[in-house]
């Protein structure tokens, strides 16, 4: 119903294939936050985010008290998931980068 996120020191961003994944498949994905969150799925709307253990606690168990609210965020983020992050756009995202980069690349004599 509650899928927690949390990361090692070493990662950069906080976005990572367990958003994609949890929103997905219609559950509430509730990640650490981040500032750059927002390009991928908007906190409050379409997943919560939490700033400390203490808050993913208080978090966790206030939306297993709200199913009503937790569904109503979950459905929304499966619904930017499906618009946003689905296999055909990020294939075609893949193909473009790749395409750059050869596009780019120096021309072998």
């Amino acid at each position: 119903r509650v899928a927690p996120n949390f990361h090692i020191d070493l990662v950069v961003t906080k976005e990572n294939m367990r958003l994609i994944e949890t929103t997905g498949v219609g559950t509430l994905m509730l990640t650490e936050a981040d500032e750059h969150m927002e390009s991928s799925f908007t906190p409050g709307r379409e997943i919560e985010t939490y700033k400390s253990p203490g808050e993913l606690v208080e978090k966790t168990l206030y939306y297993l008290d709200h199913e009503a609210e937790r569904e109503a965020i979950a459905k929304r983020g499966q619904e930017r998931c499906f618009a946003d992050h689905g296999m055909d756009r990020r294939a075609r995202a893949l193909a473009e980068l790749i395409a750059a980069h050869l596009r780019s690349a120096p021309a072998k004599p």
